[in-house]
């Protein structure tokens, strides 16, 4: 294992998503769970990113990556459709000491995200070191299923 598991606080951090189709959105309803000041660089989007910027829950720049985007940022996903732009955004990212997550690519990234479920304040996380998200996604929604029978047993005992 490669990856050293962490818990981020992100609330009220700022977050840069570049790009805006139906992979970023996966990560973008993720994160807003919680509460970092997220920024979106991308000339399209799809409709649910379109809503959520104009519900106010990120900000959307209607342009392609620029370096200068990832000023002030702890953290951003690299989620375009191009490998040329994603590639430069690890670069940039790794020359400023700032986590970066190309989706897709574990060997441009310094960190992943786990297959994550929260229940109250429990927050489950399971990870297979990037090499097989399915399994984690999988894995992750056997725990969901079962967890309040997990939780009855627990009491029981």
């Amino acid at each position: 294992m490669k990856y050293y598991p962490v818990c981020l606080n992100l609330v009220r951090q700022n977050v840069l998503i570049a790009g805006a189709g139906q992979v970023a959105e996966r990560k973008i309803k993720a994160l807003l769970k919680f509460k970092p000041r997220l920024k979106v660089v991308s000339p399209l989007a799809v409709p649910a990113i379109i809503q959520l910027a104009r519900n106010r829950k990120l900000d959307w720049l209607k342009r392609k990556y620029q370096t200068s985007d990832l000023n002030q940022v702890v953290l951003v996903v690299a989620a375009t459709s191009d490998r040329a732009t994603n590639g430069k955004i690890s670069r940039d990212a790794k020359k400023k000491k700032i986590l970066v997550n190309v989706v897709d690519e574990s060997r441009l990234s310094n960190f992943i995200s786990p297959a994550v479920f929260q229940k109250g304040k429990v927050i489950v996380a399971v990870s297979t070191d990037g090499r097989e998200p399915k399994l984690s996604r999988d894995l992750k929604n056997f725990i969901k299923e079962y967890w309040d029978e997990f939780l009855s047993f627990r009491r029981r005992g």
